[in-house]
């Protein structure tokens, strides 16, 4: 669909024809991105917080729980909330009771805390059951019965529910059938049934990981008796639980024809402001089902300290909603819910535009394919997004390389955020719908945690099989250009072989300078083959000017002999980074410790909440420089128009215990590591220079912190213990980016780029750019090393390391040259093979030694 023609479509659905007014009106914060997690949170309009703030300006409202004017007016204001809730939903007060809470998530507990389960039984260990698919219809228990693409908010009802003496049943779609024959709700028990179990059977309206609809005729087929699981039906006391969350941000609930018993939600998906407020709605009809036993200030009629007893409230709301309302947040809402009509006119106008924005860029994807003919994108999804009624305005997907092997979604989330594209990658907290989408057993998905991946991690592929995958979601207030411009990212980065490609204008709403290029067409250079052995220096390849050195290393198959020129290939510069994220300390020759090169990362800046703080929070961190001074002992820090800061290099073990009080905890890359408070002078002295409060923190010598996939022992570096770049690499990258930045040859020489990688060791030869990444074994003089990983780079090459400004070119240079692959760098760990000949001396590298490797099998 092109631009024009989704222009012309647009007003088929009655949607505002100038969206592009609204955006420049309500959303200008939003220029310079391109915003697609809507699914995660939507975003609130200008005029919705001015409305808000006019109307906290205007009027006093007190705590409802009070009796004076101001209580009374916040009280009439918040049951005008409830209404106006009520009202959107097609419903009124004699029909439904709102209960606020902190969110889904919360209604959801609150549910299932207090839904009346098997007859009024105590939990009994031995009666807790579980299956799949399988509906018992005893009359001795309840039945929790939720969809296995349930968000796990729903799924976690189960565990109170078996708690409680509930049998739980998982169903799937396949499983459900609806038939003609059933019943009146209102129709009497049949003779001789004395059961008094009620159930539940829980779905959600909308899928938050694939976006797919599920029928809200379900809601009356329940209640007739017309819905069948695995061909049983489901009978009288069978009260429905609808997960709205997801389908309400975009879509029309009209709960005066699919009035689900219970209906949970939370108002952050809907128009962005307030976060932290949800309710569950609760039909008349089935408030005696829930039976409430804690109770909090304002909840009840009369209670005694000193016995057992109270009375509750009579009003649903006023029994379950404990504690003061956060009723100024629940007044922000009547602001969010007239915003919203006015900008729009009608949800359904909404779910017209979104999933016409869904459709595009679906269509699109589905359309690219690489060189050889591969498709480019798996999309999780089971419609083609043309019906709104089935399908939201959610894509689910993951990138395929032209060998049909994934590309992890870590990897296309970080180069999103070069794009300013900002996404949502993981399972979304929805496991089985990944499970299924994705095709993964149980038993790999327990394999997955066995080998360290968890919920909310960047561990994207398994054995080469992905965890998750990647989610884009569109908002009433999405853009055409921004499906588009989402669609050309794609290409872009991951199209293979690499191509000249025609790239759109930079959406208008868009700031220029973060559009993927300023010109419309980028040329590509072809880098779609991998570096081989061929490119892998040897001894051989080495000009012979000088006289050679011969050292046999292990590669873990074989021992291979390599010779090198000690002139021509040699470890050209070796850098030390005392504290994590500041200035670089440039040496001629250092010791090796257990933990990598001596005081290297020995320091990190803390937070006041404890965490660790680097460039990419406070950028202006690369102006700190250090020096360390051995022979006096002190490491010394610099920074322009302040006095230096001296710190000790020596801990006196002996005094630990003494320190004990100084001792803190932060956290490195979800590690929780253990270190010693520098003193307030050092904090003093960081936070005047980063304008913020924050401490200078020393990894303590008794913790030990070691490196998931390796064990090595770690500093406070991020993944491991050295870090090595070349210089042909460097070169190489450097005479790409000043093509890419029209013919400007000095902004990024080699040395500016050896800044920006901030690397351990830089080695200096006469070999291909990259053939670093097919080493195997490095030795470094008499050090040896095993080459562990390659180093993918973050945004934090974006930050000019002398002036602390950020600028994207360089990153978007690097995926120009080398595609997804943004890998610059190897990481090193000391080989088991030994370091030195003599174990009792110290290690020591030294500038200009020489260097030897031996690459894979593939160099042979």
């Amino acid at each position: 669909m092109s631009e024009n023609e989704f222009t012309v479509s647009r007003g088929l659905g009655g949607y505002p024809a100038n969206i592009d007014v609204m955006r420049d009106e309500e959303f200008s914060r939003l220029n310079g991105i391109v915003y697609l997690d809507h699914a995660g949170t939507t975003h609130y309009a200008k005029s919705q917080l001015d409305l808000f703030y006019r109307d906290l300006s205007s009027h006093v409202y007190g705590n409802p729980h009070s009796h004076h004017l101001s209580s009374q007016r916040c009280t009439e204001a918040v049951e005008r909330v409830r209404n106006r809730i009520l009202q959107h939903f097609n419903t009124d007060c004699s029909t439904y009771s709102v209960i606020f809470t902190s969110g889904c998530t919360d209604s959801l507990r609150l549910l299932g805390q207090n839904f009346q389960w098997s007859c009024g039984k105590t939990h009994d260990d031995s009666d807790l059951a579980f299956a799949l698919g399988d509906i018992n219809m005893l009359n001795d228990k309840s039945i929790f019965c939720y969809f296995h693409d349930c968000h796990t908010s729903v799924v976690g009802m189960r565990e109170l529910a078996m708690r409680y003496g509930a049998r739980i049943s998982c169903f799937e779609e396949s499983d459900v059938c609806v038939t003609t024959d059933g019943y009146s709700r209102e129709q009497s028990l049949p003779a001789g049934s004395q059961t008094t179990c009620h159930h539940l059977f829980a779905y959600p309206a909308m899928c938050n990981f694939s976006g797919r609809k599920y029928p809200l005729q379900w809601i009356n087929d329940v209640h007739s008796g017309r819905l069948r699981i695995n061909g049983q039906q489901l009978g009288h006391n069978w009260h429905v639980l609808l997960d709205a969350a997801a389908f309400v941000g975009t879509s029309s609930l009209d709960l005066s024809v699919y009035s689900a018993d219970f209906v949970s939600l939370s108002f952050y998906k809907m128009f962005g402001y307030p976060t932290g407020l949800g309710a569950l709605l609760v039909r008349t009809d089935c408030q005696s089902l829930l039976e409430k036993s804690y109770f909090g200030g304002g909840t009840v009629q009369a209670m005694i300290s000193g016995e057992n007893f109270r009375v509750f409230r009579s009003g649903l709301s006023d029994k379950f909603e404990d504690g003061t309302l956060p009723f100024l947040g629940i007044i922000a809402l009547q602001h969010g819910f007239d915003t919203l009509h006015r900008l729009t006119g009608s949800m359904a106008a909404i779910s017209y535009h979104t999933l016409r924005l869904a459709k595009h860029a679906y269509d699109e994807m589905m359309s690219l394919h690489h060189g050889n003919g591969q498709p480019m994108c798996q999309v999780y999804c089971s419609t083609d997004y043309t019906d709104d009624s089935i399908q939201g305005a959610v894509i689910s997907f993951n990138i395929l390389q032209p060998d049909g092997t994934y590309v992890g979604y870590s990897q296309v989330d970080k180069l999103a955020g070069v794009f300013d594209i900002h996404l949502r990658t993981g399972c979304f907290c929805n496991v089985g719908a990944c499970q299924r989408y994705l095709r993964l057993s149980a038993e790999q998905l327990k394999h997955n945690l066995e080998v360290g991946h968890v919920c909310g991690d960047a561990v994207d592929l398994v054995d080469g099989v992905p965890t998750g995958c990647v989610r884009v979601s569109f908002g009433y207030m999405s853009t055409f250009e921004e499906s588009n411009y989402f669609v050309q990212f794609i290409k872009h980065c991951f199209a293979q072989p690499r191509m000249i490609l025609e790239m759109p204008p930079v959406p208008q709403h868009l700031s220029k300078a973060d559009g993927i290029s300023d010109n419309h067409s980028i040329e590509k250079v072809d880098t779609s083959h991998d570096l081989t052995g061929d490119d892998v220096v040897s001894g051989d390849e080495c000009p012979q000017d000088g006289s050679e050195s011969e050292a046999s290393v292990e590669t873990g198959r074989e021992t291979r002999l390599m010779t090198g020129n000690v002139r021509s290939v040699c470890l050209e510069k070796i850098f030390v980074y005392p504290v994590k994220s500041c200035g670089a300390f440039e040496v001629t020759e250092w010791e090796i410790g257990s933990k990598g090169l001596v005081y290297d990362r020995e320091w990190m800046v803390v937070s006041d909440s404890g965490s660790c703080i680097s460039q990419k929070q406070a950028p202006m961190m690369c102006l700190i420089f250090p020096e360390v001074n051995l022979a006096a002992g002190k490491l010394i820090l610099y920074m322009s128009d302040i006095s230096p800061l001296e710190v000790d290099l020596a801990v006196n073990t002996e005094e630990l215990d003494a320190k004990s009080a100084t001792m803190c905890r932060a956290r490195v890359c979800r590690d929780r590591v253990e270190g010693l408070d520098c003193g307030d002078d050092a904090a003093d002295w960081f936070s005047t220079v980063l304008e913020r409060p924050c401490r200078l923190v020393r990894q303590s010598p008794t913790a030990e912190r070691l490196c998931r996939s390796t064990k090595e022992k770690l500093s406070l570096a991020n993944q491991s213990q050295f870090l090595l770049v070349t210089e042909p690499s460097l070169s190489c990258l450097a005479a790409h980016t000043a093509l890419q930045k029209e013919g400007c040859v000095t902004e990024y020489t080699d040395a500016v780029l050896t800044q920006r990688f901030r690397p351990n060791f830089l080695v200096a030869g006469k070999f291909e750019a990259f053939a670093e990444e097919n080493w195997q074994v490095v030795k470094l003089g008499l050090c040896q090393f095993q080459v562990s990983g390659l180093c993918t780079r973050c945004q934090v090459i974006s930050i000019d390391q002398r002036t602390g400004t950020r600028s994207n070119d360089l990153l978007r240079s690097l995926i120009s040259l080398r595609g997804s692959k943004v890998a610059f760098g190897v990481y090193l760990m000391p080989s088991s093979a030994g370091r030195t000949e003599n174990k009792q001396e110290s290690v020591i590298v030294r500038r200009g030694d020489a260097v030897m490797v031996s690459c894979t099998e593939q160099c042979s």
